[in-house]
């Protein structure tokens, strides 16, 4: 049997989580809205028979040009560095290799997430993040008006390459002169996702860099008000949040394997940090250890978690063990027994300090992967389950122990351990495994915790039960029901996430409000369920993201009939039984307080989108802040907030928990100091600000030095009035292809160019964008050819040259 796209849907409705990014979602796989007036020939981009609209913006995207040329640009290394390094292309491969196995963990759209993650860094200029750096102070240090009104920054880039820069994709039916420069169109899931998949270019974020002030956030906040333009909002979906945390742990992970092999970086340096960490760890006392308890607890502002004692002494007790002699299974009922074990940690606690050592790593490991199990759920387990959950926590604890000992000096280390030296890969690994591992299980918890504020409290082996009984209920309902009366529904939850809001004064309420959950429910036959659907979020959902939910209360006069609100959505996405997650629980904020009632819905009926993120920042995506005159001067960072010396972002969903955001920044410290700083990358660095500034001073002063093809691009070109001046880009703008290339481009073309802000403008980006399509091998030939003459013979320009 063939699998068709219809059956991937209706598979998707089933299987994924309820607040994942669907392949018929109305909202998401909106395609580009373009100019053209033959768009509407795309109709293969949303009804190919094989292919869902992600997998076929998947397609398009690397079978573009701007990917292929990720092959030729700089990581960290410049790409003639050496072989073994990463380049952009290697680096979005492993972006996309991690996104997939956090949506898959995640029950999200693994080809929503593998087409974001891949197109990523399209828009990255040679010689990597110093390319966009070189560009912006080029413009901050122009004489012209036009560095406030445009700066480059490569998530925007990549955007407008597939918006526009592109020539065409497969099954293109535009017209010849239609078709250059007029992009692959792009649904709107993958483009939210390559914009959000870093902050830059957003209103609140300024450069962190020391050269550029703050009047040069006025240039960023124009691009922001391009973005709003465009519909796409920032977070972005889930599925987008996972690609940005996605590409964070590749860098982090990728770069210090770069720093081993180029022998900057060496693993003492990797395991000090590791051990430094750690050390901070066990210092903040995470867990109470308390000699009168069973148990270790955590306490935090929804509650606490417990860790039993004995789980934890297990673990310790299993280190240097074979797998025959491993514990498999504890009864914690067995009160007798369960007072013995006590009596013995709380003596070896207190008089072995190795053990007491080993004791604190494993509970802060287990904190630092979710690895937090109750009593109560330890006995409900399964005895190969409370086994590996052990052995998940005892590998990491031995590889711990090892690079721990690693980092001692050899006369502290013992005789029989120096044969045990672990190899610089091992570090690698543990910190992979674990930063990914906590992202996963930090991110789902934070999920949990915005759809049910009592889920670390839920007893989920009775809600199975629960469930259970629902399902035996409805197979007999169905049976005696016939076969005509079916009548669709679908619940369409907007699920309100708060962050940190401004109060009187300077002063910031780091305590957000509860979240809101908002349910419309959709119902009726043929087909009317779903078109209600649609027209739901196709006239209101816009507005929603806009306001941050702050619209809700007027769609629910509109929609008074289907409107309820909720106070929790339960779903048990990790039970092991897979007809157990095929239902979730809807409790409403109507039924009765005192008992946990509901309506159990069918997965698939079921639709949860996350939005009301607020600024940490308040005011940044308004333009509301009371310290900012917008449009015409920058962040000041008066506020209380920003004198901290924080930069406003986004309660994300998708994100490392602070004790793991730590270790994160612990190595990215590590790598900005040793290998960003070192002689090596500040000589590439250094090569690349040269070549790139004097490329821009060179095309600016004589564009004709630039290739014919560049001003095919000025297409996208949008005059802003009917002048005779803008009249003649206009006449060039409408010739074919094939008519420009049979001339130059004409004299007075070039003078309307250079004439007014707007048009120069445009010069300045066909400019910017000529330069950030080049790889690096290309712009540095380009660089000699130009500067030292007669140096290479001339080449086609590899960058723009189309068959």
């Amino acid at each position: 049997m063939c699998v068709y796209s219809k059956f991937w849907v209706e598979w998707e409705k089933k299987n994924l989580a309820p607040y994942a990014v669907h392949s018929d979602d109305p909202w998401y796989t909106e395609r580009f809205n373009s100019d053209s007036p033959e768009h509407h020939l795309d109709r293969h981009g949303s009804r190919s028979r094989y292919r869902t609209p992600f997998e076929i913006d998947k397609d398009r995207i690397t079978n573009s040009t701007a990917f292929r040329r990720l092959e030729y640009k700089t990581q960290v290394f410049v790409t003639h560095e050496g072989d073994n390094y990463r380049t952009r292309l290697t680096h979005s491969l492993e972006v996309s290799e991690i996104a997939r196995h956090i949506a898959r963990s995640l029950r999200l759209n693994e080809h929503l997430v593998e087409a974001i993650a891949l197109g990523h860094d399209l828009g990255h200029a040679p010689y990597g993040h110093e390319a966009e750096k070189a560009i912006n102070n080029w413009l901050k240090n122009s004489d012209e008006k036009f560095n406030q009104n445009y700066c480059f920054c490569h998530n925007y880039h990549s955007v407008e390459n597939v918006d526009y820069l592109e020539p065409g994709y497969d099954w293109d039916r535009r017209t010849d002169a239609e078709r250059f420069g007029w992009g692959i169109n792009l649904t709107k899931g993958v483009r939210e996702g390559l914009l959000t998949h870093t902050g830059m270019g957003f209103r609140g974020h300024i450069h962190r860099n020391s050269t550029f002030d703050e009047n040069f956030e006025a240039a960023v906040q124009q691009m922001m008000k391009d973005k709003n333009d465009l519909g796409l909002f920032f977070p972005g979906s889930l599925e987008a949040q996972v690609v940005r945390i996605s590409d964070d742990l590749a860098q982090r992970i990728h770069d210090l394997e770069d720093g081993l092999r180029s022998r900057i970086l060496n693993k003492n340096n990797i395991g000090a940090v590791i051990k430094e960490y750690f050390d901070a760890l066990l210092s903040k006392k995470i867990f109470e250890y308390d000699e009168t308890n069973t148990y270790l607890e955590h306490h935090l502002k929804q509650g606490s978690i417990r860790v039993p004692k004995i789980f934890i002494h297990q673990i310790v007790e299993m280190i240097g063990k074979s797998d025959k002699n491993l514990p498999a299974y504890f009864n914690y009922e067995n009160k007798e027994i369960v007072e013995q074990m006590q009596n013995e940690i709380n003596r070896k606690y207190k008089e072995d300090e190795e053990y007491r050592n080993k004791f604190e790593l494993a509970a802060n490991l287990a904190f630092v992967l979710h690895m937090w199990r109750s009593e109560e759920y330890l006995n409900a387990m399964k005895e190969e389950d409370q086994w590996l959950s052990k052995c998940r926590i005892l590998k990491y604890l031995e590889l711990l122990l090892g690079i721990i000992d690693n980092v001692k000096s050899d006369d502290n280390k013992k005789a029989d351990n120096k044969k045990q030296e672990l190899p610089s890969y091992i570090y690698i690994a543990f910190l992979r495994g674990l930063l990914l591992a906590n992202i996963i299980e930090h991110s789902y918890w934070r999920i949990q915790m915005a759809l049910d504020a009592g889920y670390q409290s839920t007893n989920y082996y009775d809600i199975s039960k629960e469930i259970r009984e629902h399902i035996n209920d409805q197979t007999a309902e169905n049976q005696v029901k016939p076969e005509n009366q079916v009548n669709e529904k679908i619940f369409v939850i907007i699920a309100v996430v708060d962050g940190i809001i401004i109060t009187e004064g300077d002063f910031f309420d780091y305590e957000a409000r509860p979240n809101e959950l908002h349910c419309f429910k959709f119902q009726g036959e043929n087909g009317e369920a779903n078109r209600q659907f649609r027209k739901f979020m196709n006239e209101s959902y816009k507005e929603i993201l806009e306001t941050n939910g702050a619209n809700l209360p007027v769609l629910v006069k509109n929609y008074a009939e289907e409107y309820r609100k909720l106070s929790k959505v339960i779903w048990l996405n990790k039970f092991e039984d897979p007809e157990i997650t095929e239902y979730v629980k809807l409790v409403f904020d109507d039924n009765d307080k005192d008992k946990d009632t509901g309506e159990w819905i069918p997965l698939k009926q079921i639709k949860i989108y996350f939005t009301g993120y607020k600024e940490i920042c308040p005011g940044v995506r308004t333009g509301n802040c009371k310290y900012i005159n917008y449009p015409i001067q920058g962040c000041t960072g008066s506020c209380t907030f920003r004198k901290k010396g924080r930069y406003p972002d986004i309660n994300r969903v998708i994100i490392y928990d602070n004790y793991a955001a730590s270790l994160d920044y612990r190595l990215k410290k590590l790598i900005r100091e040793r290998l960003h700083n070192g002689y090596r990358i500040a000589r590439m660095n250094y090569m690349g600000n040269k070549i790139i500034t004097a490329l821009l001073e060179l095309y600016y002063k004589n564009p004709r030095l630039m290739h014919e093809r560049v001003w095919s691009r000025l297409r996208a070109y949008k005059p802003l009035g009917e002048d005779a001046v803008t009249n003649e880009i206009d006449n060039y703008i409408k010739k074919s292809i094939v008519e420009r290339e049979k001339e130059p481009l004409p004299e007075t073309v070039f003078d309307a160019l250079k004439t007014c802000e707007a048009n120069i403008l445009c010069l300045i980006r066909r400019i910017i964008e000529h330069i950030a399509g080049m790889t690096d091998r290309f712009i540095t030939n380009e660089y000699n050819r130009l500067n030292e003459a007669g140096r290479e013979v001339e080449h086609h320009d590899e960058t723009y040259f189309f068959s």
